[in-house]
């Protein structure tokens, strides 16, 4: 994982994610910006090719009512702008690496590109 860190990650937890995909032979780019309506958002991993973004969800982060409905618009906004978002969460990154990566491939095979 460590060959993999980024300091853009915003923190271990997304590190392992995007090294779980990086040794798939899946790339992501961490922290990708995008701007839609006006607003920048930040997908925790990105194939910005693809339009495909991927976050690390953390109960921790996100179980808060105000965390819950920010990251509902980011949901939605990412959505409408014409990207596929997909959910992780701690314990699936860190003991079902195998369905993160099959759930990730699949993602990818909607978004094959010529």
């Amino acid at each position: 994982m460590v060959a993999h860190a980024s300091p853009f990650a915003a923190n271990p937890f997304e590190s392992v994610l995007r090294a779980i995909l990086i040794e798939a032979d899946i790339p992501v780019v961490p922290q990708w910006a995008t701007t839609i309506g006006g607003v920048t958002y930040h997908p925790d991993l990105a194939d910005p090719i693809r339009g495909i973004a991927i976050e690390a969800d953390s109960f921790a982060h996100h179980a808060g009512k105000d965390d819950h409905d920010q990251d509902c618009v980011r949901y939605n906004a990412l959505v409408t702008g014409g990207w596929i978002v997909l959910r992780f969460t701690w314990d699936q990154v860190m003991f079902s690496a195998g369905e993160v990566v099959s759930t990730v491939r699949a993602a990818l095979a909607l978004r094959q590109v010529a």
